[in-house]
């Protein structure tokens, strides 16, 4: 008995964890080409200044992050634009978010109806039985009101794109890499640094166009510094 009651303890325990837990951020990774190129010499620069002033570090995390996927291909890396071959831009947009709402009947409760009801009881004086009859109330729902919920859905989103300067200051774009995440929880510099980390493997190698993710904010950042 003892075991059954500790049992039944540790699946309430985990049934209430499971409803407990937050929605899943969801993350979309496109691609709009295949990471087909000739390039050997790359350069990662911020697509403007306004991406270092707003995410210093998160700019930084990705910045790692192609690093490593590149010179793990035997390419290299140089520090300007103007001796690569290829130059990949990274560009972090500000973080949007916007109130959703809707409006649901919630029940009303109260008394219905009543019925009678009979109660016996026993004369401690006469050891007789006495029946008493009352009217007792019947609870249910009455009627509905209209109620509103309200949810904020928060995104970030970054766009990596590498492309070839050509004559006169023309720029011929080879590829584009599209990051976006949407939580209902707030996101930051710190959950933008640490998608850099969770999407990694996916930056710079082939992948399919489209690839959709979803992961508790947790897995997301456990393994961020």
């Amino acid at each position: 008995m003892k075991k059954l009651s500790i049992l039944s303890l540790q699946v309430f325990l985990l049934s209430g964890c499971a409803l407990l837990l937050p929605p899943k951020d969801e993350i979309i990774i496109y691609t709009s080409i295949d990471l087909e190129d000739k390039a050997r010499l790359y350069a990662i620069v911020p697509y403007d200044n306004k991406v270092i002033e707003n995410y210093p570090v998160a700019y930084g995390a990705f910045k790692d992050v192609l690093t490593k996927a590149i010179t793990s291909k035997g390419y290299d890396i140089r520090s300007t634009s103007g001796n690569a071959q290829l130059t990949i831009a990274v560009d972090i947009q500000p973080i949007k978010y916007h109130t959703f709402s809707y409006t649901y009947k919630s029940p009303i409760r109260g008394v219905t109806s009543m019925t009678d009801s009979t109660r016996t009881t026993i004369d401690s004086n006469t050891g007789k039985m006495i029946e008493t009859h009352e009217s007792v109330p019947v609870y249910g729902i009455t009627g509905y009101e209209d109620k509103t919920r309200y949810y904020t859905k928060y995104y970030g989103e970054v766009y990596i794109s590498a492309y070839e300067k050509g004559d006169k200051g023309s720029k011929k774009v080879h590829w584009i890499k599209y990051i976006r995440i949407k939580s209902e929880q707030e996101i930051n510099q710190k959950t933008l640094t640490c998608l850099a980390t969770f999407v990694g493997p996916n930056v710079f190698a082939k992948t399919p166009k489209v690839i959709e993710l979803k992961a508790y904010r947790w897995q997301i950042t456990k393994d961020c510094k």
